[in-house]
Protein backbone atom coordinates (compact mmCIF):
# COMPACT_ATOMS: atom_id res chain seq x y z
CA UNK A 1 0.00 0.00 0.00
CA UNK A 2 1.49 3.43 -0.95
CA UNK A 3 2.12 5.54 1.58
CA UNK A 4 0.73 9.22 2.07
CA UNK A 5 4.99 10.61 0.60
CA UNK A 6 4.76 8.03 -1.68
CA UNK A 7 3.13 9.65 -4.94
CA UNK A 8 4.99 8.14 -8.10
CA UNK A 9 6.94 4.97 -9.42
CA UNK A 10 9.24 5.11 -11.62
CA UNK A 11 10.18 2.49 -14.32
CA UNK A 12 14.38 1.85 -15.79
CA UNK A 13 14.84 1.33 -19.02
CA UNK A 14 12.21 3.33 -20.91
CA UNK A 15 12.79 6.33 -23.02
CA UNK A 16 10.32 9.72 -22.24
CA UNK A 17 8.59 10.17 -25.88
CA UNK A 18 8.92 13.79 -25.81
CA UNK A 19 12.79 14.95 -23.93
CA UNK A 20 14.48 11.41 -24.73
CA UNK A 21 15.83 10.78 -21.26
CA UNK A 22 15.90 7.60 -19.50
CA UNK A 23 14.64 6.33 -16.57
CA UNK A 24 12.59 8.88 -16.16
CA UNK A 25 9.71 8.33 -16.45
CA UNK A 26 7.10 7.67 -13.24
CA UNK A 27 3.48 6.68 -13.03
CA UNK A 28 1.47 8.90 -10.59
CA UNK A 29 -0.22 6.24 -7.60
CA UNK A 30 -3.37 8.31 -7.80
CA UNK A 31 -4.14 8.52 -11.57
CA UNK A 32 -2.21 5.29 -13.32
CA UNK A 33 -3.45 6.38 -16.86
CA UNK A 34 -1.03 8.62 -17.42
CA UNK A 35 3.07 8.40 -16.82
CA UNK A 36 5.07 11.87 -16.42
CA UNK A 37 8.69 12.70 -16.98
CA UNK A 38 10.36 14.19 -13.75
CA UNK A 39 13.06 15.25 -15.96
CA UNK A 40 10.52 17.19 -18.81
CA UNK A 41 7.62 17.18 -16.69
CA UNK A 42 5.41 16.16 -19.87
CA UNK A 43 2.49 13.41 -19.48
CA UNK A 44 3.08 10.38 -21.50
CA UNK A 45 -0.03 8.46 -22.46
CA UNK A 46 -0.82 4.62 -23.15
CA UNK A 47 -1.23 5.77 -26.97
CA UNK A 48 1.88 7.59 -27.50
CA UNK A 49 3.86 4.53 -25.56
CA UNK A 50 1.60 2.20 -28.33
CA UNK A 51 2.95 3.95 -30.59
CA UNK A 52 6.83 3.64 -30.28
CA UNK A 53 6.12 -0.26 -29.85
CA UNK A 54 4.19 -0.29 -33.41
CA UNK A 55 7.66 1.53 -34.95
CA UNK A 56 9.87 -0.70 -32.80
CA UNK A 57 7.59 -3.80 -34.04
CA UNK A 58 8.12 -3.02 -37.67
CA UNK A 59 11.82 -2.40 -36.99
CA UNK A 60 12.08 -5.93 -35.42
CA UNK A 61 10.30 -7.55 -38.35
CA UNK A 62 12.22 -5.83 -40.70
CA UNK A 63 15.64 -6.86 -38.77
CA UNK A 64 14.67 -10.57 -38.87
CA UNK A 65 13.28 -10.20 -42.43
CA UNK A 66 15.97 -8.60 -43.88
CA UNK A 67 18.84 -10.11 -46.39
CA UNK A 68 22.49 -10.52 -44.70
CA UNK A 69 25.05 -7.80 -46.45
CA UNK A 70 27.57 -9.55 -48.12
CA UNK A 71 30.92 -8.15 -48.46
Amino acid sequence: MATATETTRGFTGVRCVHCGDVDTLAVKLDDVSTLVCRECSEDVTVDELLAVVAKLQRLVKWLNTAPAIED
